[in-house]
């Protein structure tokens, strides 16, 4: 399994299980996903299971799932609510910002 790393943080990002389609010499990476609905606390189903055998009867109180995009849910993924677009565009353009983060030039494929 090929897993895409983030060189600046060390983040994982995604994987080689979705479509992928690098854009622009593979500055930027396309990735197909999908809206799915999920719960932040479902059990693994291991495969060769039978899980209508080991179901447990829902009643009251249900659990209600979330509408998220697949490759968010997987990977745990969260949104970068500290920096705008125009702090984004700053920290860009500063170079000694990416100077102290010692990005490694090689490729990681």
């Amino acid at each position: 399994m090929l897993v895409f790393i983030d060189r600046a943080t060390g983040e994982d990002h995604f994987s080689d299980a979705f479509a992928y389609e690098e854009l622009y010499g593979g500055a930027i990476i396309k990735v197909k996903c999908q809206w799915g609905f999920y719960s932040d606390n479902e059990d693994v189903q291991l495969a060769g299971s039978n899980p209508s055998a080991e179901e447990e009867e829902t009643g009251e109180g249900g659990e209600t799932k979330e509408r998220k995009i697949d490759l968010v849910h997987q990977f745990k993924l969260v949104e970068c609510t500290y920096m705008n677009k125009k702090g984004f565009k700053e920290w860009l353009t500063d170079e000694d910002n990416l100077k102290k983060k010692k990005v490694p030039t090689a490729t990681l494929r």
